[in-house]
C-alpha cells in the first residue's frame, strides 16, 4: 500500500512506497492529507509519468498523455544536478535518518551519472529510464 501525501492546502508535498516509507519522512501525519494510492500509482507520480489534482475533495491521479524526458545531454544534466541539490539538502538535515545511507549511496550514483551514455531526446523521465535499466531510482518526492 502506497501513500501521496499531500498539504493541507491540496498540494502534492511526498509519496511513499509503504508504511515504513512514510515513517521515515518524518512528517506528523495530521499535518497533511495523506491519501491510499495503488503502486502503479505511486510509481507513475514519483517518475513524473502523473500529476496529482485536487477536485472536489478528491485527489485524482492523471496520466501525462505525452510525457516527456529530456531532449539532449544538457537537459538530462540539469535534471540530475536539481535531484543532486534536493538530495544533498536533505542529507545535511536528515543525518540522523534510517535512509541517510541509502539516500547518500544514490546522491553519489547521480553524480558519477555518465550522461554521454544515454541517447537523447529521451522519450521517458529520468526516472523510468533507470528503472528500465534495472537501477533504483529515488524520487526526491520520496525524501
Amino acid at each position: 500500500m502506497a501513500y501521496l501525501i499531500a498539504t493541507k492546502d491540496n498540494y502534492l508535498f511526498k509519496v511513499a512506497a509503504d508504511d515504513a516509507e512514510k515513517s521515515n519522512l518524518n512528517i506528523i501525519d495530521s499535518d497533511y492529507d495523506i491519501v491510499t494510492i495503488s503502486n502503479s500509482d505511486f510509481d507513475k507520480i514519483r517518475t513524473f509519468s502523473a500529476s496529482v489534482e485536487y477536485s472536489n475533495g478528491v485527489y485524482n491521479i492523471v496520466d501525462i498523455t505525452e510525457p516527456m524526458g529530456p531532449q539532449n545531454e544538457q537537459w538530462l544534466k540539469n535534471v540530475i544536478n536539481h535531484e543532486i541539490q534536493h538530495f544533498e539538502n536533505w542529507l545535511s538535515i536528515c543525518k540522523e535518518n534510517s535512509n541517510y545511507t541509502k539516500i547518500q549511496n544514490y546522491c553519489n550514483f547521480l553524480k558519477n551519472f555518465d550522461t554521454s551514455s544515454v541517447s537523447f531526446p529521451m522519450n521517458e523521465s529520468f526516472g523510468k529510464y533507470l528503472i528500465s535499466n534495472s537501477i533504483e531510482y529515488i524520487s526526491p518526492l520520496q525524501s
